[in-house]
């Protein structure tokens, strides 16, 4: 809550009244829409069936992956943001399965490179204290933004916590407490809405089948830091080239060998 309201006043101070009012009705039309998706994604079966029926070329592949699986993948597999826009972290439910053409794969921006990123790096492998990492100095010194970096050191450190005591959970496996805490649940009492146990983090595929970044930074960052072995992450897009190759190894076709060790071809094998 604190970072919208500084985010609206930003908006207000730097570009006016009229600007805050165009974003606020796409966020809000964004949101609302996005909450009405979510309920019947996720309790109506039809409309799972019309969702990978648009998303997935309106019966153009044969390979169609179900938008909801997960993939186990070594963490550091994912060197490069996608492409795809508008930037990452802007996840959309409703994209999962969705297969695009384009260049989008061939941005080349590293995930190191993200801020936050290099923050938890700086935090964890160099062993810097809080204060002292640069994205975090540079916000103390902004009274608006103090108070919400202090808050986002503190869940970060949590986090990491977490993993180091119990390992990478699932998201349907791990919860957070009243005290900010994240644990293993079992108990109703820390079960999370449908929307978020299904959120891990998210990757889209390249046309070589090279995992591209889109959603889920800190777990990332923090498994990559960490060394986890595997985490279970979700695809939101595959490019139509790598789809081609699905296709291939639903038919029996030849592809290059060292493609049917890729974590997206086993539910073909």
């Amino acid at each position: 809550m604190k970072q919208a309201y500084q985010k609206v006043q930003k908006v207000y101070r730097e570009e006016g009244p009229i600007q805050l009012l165009k974003k606020g009705s796409k966020y809000l039309y964004r949101n609302n829409r996005l909450k009405v998706e979510n309920r019947l994604l996720f309790t109506h079966d039809w409309y799972i069936d019309l969702l990978i029926w648009r998303n997935s070329g309106r019966g153009s592949y044969e390979a169609i992956a179900d938008p909801f699986k997960v993939l186990w993948i070594d963490p550091t597999e994912v060197q490069y943001v996608t492409g795809r826009g508008p930037h990452p972290g802007k996840f959309q439910l409703q994209d999962i399965g969705r297969i695009k053409d384009g260049t989008w794969d061939q941005e080349n921006k590293l995930f190191a490179d993200l801020p936050v990123v290099e923050a938890i790096r700086e935090r964890y492998v160099e062993e810097t204290p809080w204060r002292e990492v640069d994205y975090v100095r540079e916000r103390l010194n902004d009274t608006e933004t103090r108070p919400s970096v202090l808050e986002w050191c503190e869940s970060v450190e949590l986090l990491y916590d977490s993993v180091l005591e119990h390992g990478y959970l699932r998201r349907e496996n791990v919860a957070q407490s009243a005290e900010g805490v994240f644990k293993p649940t079992d108990n109703k009492e820390y079960n999370l809405p449908a929307s978020k146990r299904f959120s891990e983090v998210k990757v889209d595929i390249g046309r070589e089948g090279s995992l591209q970044f889109v959603n889920g930074r800190h777990r990332l960052a923090i498994a990559q830091v960490i060394n986890v072995d595997k985490i279970p992450v979700r695809v939101v897009v595959r490019h139509s080239e790598w789809q081609k190759v699905r296709d291939k190894v639903l038919s029996n076709e030849s592809v290059p060998n060292d493609l049917y060790s890729h974590p997206d071809l086993h539910d073909l094998q």
